[in-house]
């Protein structure tokens, strides 16, 4: 064979096995939609019998809303082409980790965890609580403090988590900058923190479970156990802001074998501004400009003119664009039940995908009153569930009854109400028409729950009572599977079930409980859960800010763009900015530049078909102002800075309230007329009396 043959064949072993140790960039542009170009690209090399096939390929992407997009565009190709496609495995990061953990480790769930955080957190001493709470003492029979404050250890756990890092901070890469940020107290707190997360780690371990920070950290480490299957491919989808923590998998994955390609929201032109994995570049997009023309930014006031501004805004799109055309995403979720509200008053169909929170289902809401009422057994509470339209029902209460409720407590003033006796006045008693028979069947109801919450119980004990609470009121209902009270019921059962399954020897490291603060902890569980509305095709999506960044509609409206738009910021007591930054870790600058990038792709991607508004709101939900996101500020021209400047400032004086249609006064019939001063002839006034 010729020697230049063999060199070339060489050269041919050698790139392959280089290429398999390196990711694959490929860079998507910006001047199409993004989702749809993606699915293409897999299409092209993956699932069509390309370069791999679908039982072997993993999607990598940034959020659920993504996902659910990619897998929707997958079927709508194949249905288009009359074909059908073998949908691939679609996963988060989360999901992401879950799936490599080997199949003898069971993860535990947040709400175990939780509890073996507060015991571990209950046994350490004081002089060692006081280095991560300060001087101020935790209420040891609080038991929900105890909680919130477990809460706040794991945010911080996992906050080094996400770098990669264990809380320990012997174990951090040493360098000048880190010396120079960490203080002596800074590593003794983060000293105690290990010593929590080890005993957490015990404690979970007595029921056969694992905390998932631990095995995050065990997954990146070369010699570890990991879950591959017959896994092959890993293809990465828009991870412009993907943690180092999950990098580092990546990495491991390479090094066994694995192939991992990277699809970029961006031309090959901006190259410099991505990693190798494909995530933003800090300094790069920090400083980008981002070209907005100044007709397609509006400044409003409160929510009730921000929206009035989409409502004007719609109205100036062509009718021939539908509603699967055009999204709404606002920066504060807060604002999005405010726009819902606009757009229908004006005949306007909208749909939030992020779906209703739990906790503000009538089922939720009865489960907080029932946890007022019986550890307080408040006059206000007790009324609240009076008035709940499942109690109605389930105790045949009249609206008579109710009536009478009412203007007894306009004439009584109580604040407590007794389980032994109903105190009427003298003067009032001709009036109490239903009053014993409610009384009567409230404590009925609830009068087991009050004994029970007089009292300490285990958790798992709570929580059998309160199943046995819910199965009363509930019970008898049929309920059809697409309810969304079967769904509220289906999510609160299931942190029921989470609670009895706690294991008696863990069970009985936990102090006494009183019923309330289950109930309470169990709606502090459901804090982040929401239920998903029905498909709707005549509707406009409203979606949250991280899910407008991903959207592909051609029409995108983004209300609020305030300064706060990259969120909560995680620096804290624990991990200020600085010391984010000496590790490696997310800042509110990653943030803002992640923000950048995706504002820069949101404009170019809509600059030849379709169109994209900014709706800058100047107050919250709450009324407080705010000021104008730093990113309209990104101008090319000093003189366009001055100008945005000066539009982006907009007096509250000025400012009109708009009230949705629906609640504006209906004007029926003409009224009576009122007649002209002229139409009547009057004699001049020639004197008038001082007084």
């Amino acid at each position: 064979m010729d020697d230049s043959v063999l060199s070339g064949l060489r050269f041919g072993l050698w790139y392959s096995s280089y290429l398999m140790t390196e990711v694959q960039r490929h860079f998507l542009g910006w001047d199409s939609q993004f989702i749809p170009t993606a699915s293409k690209w897999l299409l092209e090399n993956y699932l069509d019998g390309g370069l791999g096939s679908a039982d072997r390929l993993l999607i990598l992407v940034s959020g659920q809303a993504v996902a659910n997009r990619l897998q929707s565009e997958f079927i709508n190709v194949a249905s288009k082409d009359g074909r059908a496609v073998e949908l691939p495995r679609i996963v988060t990061t989360s999901q992401f980790f879950k799936l490599l953990i080997p199949e003898d480790i069971r993860v535990a769930d947040l709400q175990s965890t939780v509890l073996a955080t507060v015991v571990a957190l209950k046994e350490l001493p004081q002089n060692a609580i006081q280095k991560i709470v300060g001087k101020r003492l935790v209420n040891e029979d609080d038991f929900l403090e105890w909680v919130q404050f477990a809460a706040k250890v794991l945010e911080t756990i996992n906050v080094a988590t996400g770098g990669g890092l264990s809380i320990d901070s012997t174990t951090w890469p040493r360098s000048d900058r880190l010396e120079l940020t960490i203080t002596p107290v800074a590593i003794d707190r983060f000293s105690v923190l290990q010593e929590v997360q080890n005993r957490t780690q015990e404690l979970l371990l007595l029921d056969n479970v694992s905390m998932f920070d631990v095995e995050q950290i065990a997954l990146i480490k070369a010699n570890s156990k990991i879950k591959l299957g017959i896994t092959s491919n890993v293809v990465v989808v828009g991870g412009s802001d993907l943690s180092s923590v999950t990098t580092k998998l990546l990495t491991r994955l390479i090094s066994e074998g694995i192939q991992v390609d990277s699809l970029i929201r961006a031309p090959e032109s901006e190259k410099n501004g991505f990693d190798t994995f494909g995530c933003i570049d800090t300094k790069y997009w920090k400083s980008a400009k981002i070209d907005i023309e100044e007709e397609n930014i509006v400044v409003a006031g409160s929510p009730s003119s921000q929206s009035a501004e989409v409502v004007r805004a719609l109205s100036e799109l062509d009718s021939q664009i539908t509603s699967e055309q055009i999204t709404i995403a606002s920066t504060d979720e807060k604002l999005i039940p405010i726009l819902k509200c606009h757009i229908q008053g004006h005949g306007i169909r909208g749909r939030f995908s992020g779906g209703m929170p739990v906790l503000q289902t009538p089922e939720a809401l009865l489960l907080l009153e029932i946890a007022s009422f019986i550890s307080t057994q408040s006059y206000a509470s007790y009324a609240s569930i009076a008035r709940h339209p499942e109690i109605v029902r389930l105790l045949s209460i009249k609206e008579k009854t109710l009536a009478n409720l009412s203007e007894y407590s306009a004439t009584v003033v109580p604040t407590r109400i007794s389980d032994s006796k109903w105190f009427i006045p003298t003067k009032y008693r001709n009036r109490i028409d239903g009053l014993f028979e409610l009384h009567k069947g409230m404590f009925g109801l609830l009068g087991e729950s009050i004994a029970k919450n007089n009292e300490l119980n285990s958790i798992t004990e709570c929580a059998t009572a309160i199943r046995e609470l819910l199965l009363t009121v509930y019970g008898g209902e049929e309920l059809d599977r697409s309810s969304s009270k079967l769904k509220a019921l289906q999510r609160i059962f299931g942190v029921l079930d989470s609670l009895e399954s706690i294991s008696d020897q863990f069970c009985s490291k936990i102090d006494g409980v009183h019923l309330a603060d289950v109930i309470r902890l169990m709606l502090r569980e459901l804090d982040q859960v929401t239920i998903s509305e029905l498909p709707d095709p005549i509707a406009i999506d409203i979606v949250g800010w991280l899910e407008g960044m991903a959207s592909d509609s051609p029409h995108l409206l983004v209300v609020g763009m305030s300064s706060d738009l990259a969120g909560r910021s995680t620096s804290d007591a624990y991990f200020p900015d600085s010391l984010l930054d000496a590790l490696g870790l997310e800042t509110m600058d990653r943030r803002m530049a992640r923000d950048a990038h995706a504002m820069i792709a949101m404009q170019n991607s809509r600059s030849n078909n379709g169109s994209i508004k900014w709706i800058v709101g100047r107050k919250n939900t709450e009324g407080d102002p705010l000021s104008p996101s730093p990113l309209l500020m990104r101008c090319e021209e000093p003189i366009s800075l001055a100008k945005r400047s000066g539009d982006l400032v907009l007096s509250f004086d000025k400012e009109q309230p708009v009230v949705p249609p629906q609640f504006a006064n209906l004007k029926i019939g003409t009224g009576l007329q009122i007649p002209k001063p002229s139409e009547y002839k009057t004699e001049p006034l020639t004197r008038l009396r001082v007084t």
